[in-house]
C-alpha cells in the first residue's frame, strides 16, 4: 500500500523551493524557476495531460518527496559552496593583489637602490679620478716648493754675502776715510800760521811765512780766498779733492746703509708672512675651521711702505741688526712652512674620500705667493748688485 504524502511535507519542500529559487534568481543563477514533483507536479505534466491523461493520477510519495528534498539539498549545497569559494577567491584576489602592490613597491625600491648604487659607484669613480688628479697635483706642488726653498737659501746666502760684504767694505772706507782725516790733518799743520804782504822796499831776504811780491794780496774780501802760492794752490786742491771724496763716500755709506735698511724690512715683512701663514695652516691642522683664511702677502708685505728717510738711516746706522738675527728667523719659518705643507700632505694621503680643491687652492695661492715674493727678493738682489757694480766703478 502506498503511503501519501503529508501537508507538513509538502509544506516544507513548498518553503525550501521557494528559498531556493529566490536565492538563484536573485544570483542570476536561473531565469525561470526551478519545478519539482511534490509541489510542481501539474505544471509539469500541463502539455501532456491530453495525451496521457492517466498522469493526473499521481500519487506522492515520499520517496518522490525524498528525492525533491534531496535535489533541494544538492542545490542549496552548491550555492552555499560557490558561496564559499566566491569568498575565497575574493580574499585570494585581495590578497594577490596585495602581493602584486608589494612586489611593485619593492621592484620601485630596488630600481631606486640600483639608481642609487649606480650614482654611487660614478662618485666613487669620480672621487677616485679627483683623487689621482689632486696626488699628481700634491707632487707637482711638491717639486715646486723644493725649488722655491732651494732659490730661497740661495738668495738666503747671497744676502748674508753681501751683508759681510758691505760691512767689510764699510770697515774699508771708515779706514780709508780715517787716513784720509789724518793726512789732512798732517797737511793742514804744515800750512804756516801767518801770512805777510810784501813791500817794494824791503829786501833783506829771510822772512818767516809766506811772501807775496809786487804787493799782491793774498786774500780778496770781495771774491773769497786766492792763493798764489804754487804748493799753497797744490795742498788745496788736495783738499778739495779730499773733500769730495769723502762726499762722495757719505752718499755711498748713506746708500748702502739706506737700501739695507729696506732689505732688512722687506725681510721681516716677509718672517711676519710667514708666521701668519703657519698660524693658519697650523689652524687648520687642529681643525680650527674659524681661523683657517691664509693671509694674504699683500697685506702684510706692501714694498710701497717700506720708505726710509735721512733720520731713520742716521738711527739705523747705530743700530744694525745683525743678519744671522733675521736669517735664523726665516729659516726657522720656511721650516714650519714645510712641515705643514707635510701634514697636508698626509692628511690627503689617509683621506681619500675628502674633497681637498679648497686645500689645493689655497697652496696654489701660496705658491703664488711665495713666487711674487721670490721675484721682489730677486728683484731686489739685482738693485744690489747694480749699487755694488757702481760703487766699485769709480776705484776701477
Amino acid at each position: 500500500m502506498v503511503q501519501a504524502l503529508s501537508s507538513t511535507d509538502i509544506q516544507s519542500i513548498r518553503n525550501a523551493a521557494h528559498f531556493l529559487n529566490s536565492t538563484l534568481t536573485s544570483r542570476t543563477y536561473i531565469d525561470h524557476k526551478l519545478l519539482f514533483n511534490c509541489i510542481n507536479w501539474k505544471t509539469l505534466i500541463s502539455d501532456q495531460v491530453e495525451t496521457n491523461p492517466h498522469l493526473k493520477d499521481l500519487i506522492l510519495t515520499e520517496k518522490i518527496y525524498h528525492n525533491d528534498k534531496n535535489i533541494i539539498n544538492l542545490i542549496h549545497g552548491l550555492v552555499s559552496m560557490i558561496d564559499k569559494q566566491r569568498s575565497q577567491q575574493k580574499v585570494y584576489n585581495e590578497t594577490l593583489l596585495a602581493k602584486d602592490q608589494k612586489i611593485h613597491a619593492l621592484e620601485k625600491q630596488v630600481s631606486e637602490l640600483n639608481k642609487k648604487l649606480n650614482e654611487a659607484n660614478r662618485g666613487k669613480s669620480n672621487k677616485l679620478i679627483k683623487y689621482n688628479t689632486l696626488q699628481n697635483k700634491i707632487t707637482d706642488l711638491t717639486k715646486q716648493n723644493k725649488i722655491y726653498v732651494e732659490d730661497l737659501t740661495k738668495v738666503k746666502n747671497w744676502s748674508l754675502d753681501t751683508k759681510h760684504k758691505y760691512k767689510i767694505e764699510i770697515k774699508r772706507k771708515n779706514l780709508q776715510i780715517e787716513n784720509l782725516q789724518n793726512k789732512l790733518i798732517e797737511r793742514s799743520r804744515k800750512i804756516p800760521s801767518g801770512i805777510e804782504f810784501g813791500f817794494s822796499g824791503n829786501s833783506a831776504g829771510n822772512v818767516d811765512g809766506l811772501i807775496v811780491s809786487n804787493n799782491n794780496p793774498i786774500i780778496e774780501n770781495s771774491t773769497g780766498i786766492t792763493i798764489n802760492n804754487p804748493n799753497l794752490v797744490i795742498d788745496f786742491d788736495i783738499n778739495n779733492e779730499l773733500k769730495q771724496d769723502s762726499n762722495q763716500l757719505v752718499n755711498i755709506i748713506e746708500s748702502i746703509t739706506k737700501e739695507n735698511y729696506k732689505f732688512t724690512k722687506f725681510l721681516g715683512n716677509f718672517k711676519q708672512f710667514f708666521h701668519e701663514l703657519n698660524t693658519s695652516l697650523s689652524n687648520i691642522k687642529f681643525k680650527n675651521t674659524a681661523m683657517e683664511k691664509l693671509p694674504n702677502p699683500t697685506s702684510v708685505i706692501n714694498l710701497q711702505e717700506i720708505m726710509v728717510d735721512p733720520e731713520t738711516v742716521r738711527q739705523y746706522f747705530n743700530e744694525i741688526e745683525p743678519s744671522e738675527n733675521i736669517a735664523t728667523n726665516v729659516l726657522g719659518e720656511c721650516h714650519k712652512l714645510y712641515h705643514n705643507l707635510e701634514y697636508l700632505i698626509d692628511a690627503i694621503d689617509q683621506k681619500s674620500d675628502i674633497n681637498n680643491e679648497s686645500t689645493i687652492a689655497k697652496l696654489k695661492t701660496d705658491l703664488e705667493t711665495m713666487k711674487s715674493n721670490w721675484q721682489d727678493a730677486l728683484k731686489t738682489t739685482e738693485d744690489w748688485k747694480n749699487i755694488a757694480q757702481k760703487k766699485h766703478s769709480p776705484e776701477t
